[in-house]
């Protein structure tokens, strides 16, 4: 019989637990035989003591022992790429048929909200018919079809992650740096990757609002990739304003296609590019990420993305023809002049939640249709009345909440100047 209340307390007074310790206790998890009670202590004490680089590779292991590995394959390397979540995060959605479509591929096993930050599947399950449960048996095919899938972390497939995924949202210890980097890195290396790029957010729409902490975080992640075998680079990028216009999950998607058809948002675009160019280089595919990133930008202005995107969504079931984008609209207009400053990327999202574009902690799914578009960038010189966002809403459910929300975005007294997209790489 495990004694998890002596484990718990041993973290908690910032002990070092030993390996069958963790093993125990993360199976024991799994397993049922340790109940949420003593899982979310332990979460807690991680979150303020955390786990030395043993402690984080031998839990990292037990998650992916606790479950099957995914044999996927064929000859073309796997890869695939992870975010550590911010503001209007569609990335995934134009990143993942642009490596298809440039040779690679990728089975991307991503989430639902987690915190502030949008989640994948969210964004996806706004496409009617769209399936993210797939058979393990069934996932050789989906690559087939596609060079990609994006799918929800399947029953068997790190349950230890599921358990601890969701005790990280109800107990409020998302930020802890060793759980996301478990989290992370046990679902990748049970899909048999050969490269991974790590997206690692920086600024006030990020997990991890101080620079320091953004960092080390990218750290942790990088060190533990390559300690697991996979051939890892963490990408710091700048998550102080929305990643492209749209907040909300249709109109991401919407996004995303116009992005994979050669035209949306310039920094969608340049982040897709730098982030396919570092996995093609680093799979092999191509032979520095110069090449690369040639080879991203030329599946994207020829529509090869746009192709493989579209076959990849119809055979997960998805009609995109069939996308609804047919919310109300109210401006939201600037209530000053000056260089516009964003304080808090956060509160862009919020807006959002308000209107129910975010998953509840009850677990209601999302409005599909609600949003925020937001139409200027920081650093801009804005005037009174001119619309800085467009609210989707759906009956003026929220709408006085998204508004003082978007209000406590700004600051037009004292603006910060925006960061550059792209803030430096980490290799091991």
């Amino acid at each position: 019989m495990i004694d998890a209340a002596a484990l718990v307390r041993i973290k908690r007074d910032g002990g070092t637990l030993n390996p069958d310790q963790v093993c125990a206790f993360v199976l024991g998890c799994t397993d049922g035989s340790i109940g949420e009670g003593p899982a979310a202590a332990m979460l807690m004490a991680i979150l303020f003591n955390g786990l030395d680089d043993q402690e984080l590779a031998v839990w990292t292991e037990a998650m992916i022992d606790s479950g099957d590995r995914l044999d996927l394959l064929d000859g073309v390397p796997l890869v695939d790429k992870h975010s550590t979540g911010g503001v209007g995060d569609k990335l995934s959605l134009v990143l993942a048929p642009s490596l298809a479509a440039a040779g690679a591929r990728v089975p991307m096993i991503s989430g639902r909200a987690l915190g502030h930050t949008g989640g994948t599947l969210c964004k996806l399950e706004s496409i009617p018919g769209f399936q993210v449960e797939h058979a393990p048996e069934d996932l050789g095919a989906l690559l087939e079809v596609a060079g990609f899938f994006i799918i929800a972390q399947g029953p068997t497939l790190v349950p230890g992650d599921r358990l601890f995924y969701g005790l990280r949202n109800a107990t409020a210890t998302v930020e802890s740096v060793p759980l996301i980097a478990s989290s992370i890195l046990s679902k990748k290396h049970a899909e048999g990757l050969a490269a991974l790029v790590l997206d690692i957010k920086v600024g006030s729409g990020s997990s991890f609002v101080e620079e320091e902490q953004s960092l080390a975080l990218a750290k942790r992640l990088v060190g533990l990739g390559h300690q697991l075998g996979i051939r890892t680079v963490g990408i710091r990028s700048a998550m102080d304003q929305p990643l492209g216009q749209m907040v909300g999950n249709a109109l991401e998607v919407q996004e995303s296609i116009d992005c994979l058809e050669g035209h949306g948002p310039a920094d969608l675009r340049q982040l897709t590019v730098v982030l396919g160019g570092a996995l093609l280089a680093a799979s092999g595919l191509e032979s520095d990420e110069a090449a690369g990133e040639d080879k991203i930008s030329s599946v994207l202005e020829s529509g090869q993305a746009r192709d493989v995107f579209g076959r990849g969504i119809s055979a997960q079931g998805g009609r995109l023809e069939e996308l609804t984008l047919d919310a109300q609209i109210e401006d939201w207009p600037c209530h000053g002049s000056g260089k516009l400053g964003i304080r808090d990327c956060r509160e862009i999202s919020y807006a959002s939640a308000a209107l129910g574009g975010l998953r509840d902690g009850n677990g209601t799914p999302p409005d599909p249709i609600v949003g925020i578009e937001w139409l200027a960038r920081a650093g801009d010189e804005v005037t009174a009345g001119q619309v800085l966002a467009r609210i989707h809403h759906r009956n003026s459910r929220g709408l006085k909440e998204a508004r003082a929300r978007l209000s406590q975005a700004i600051d037009l007294e004292n603006p910060v100047m925006p960061l550059p997209l792209v803030m430096g790489r980490l290799d091991p």
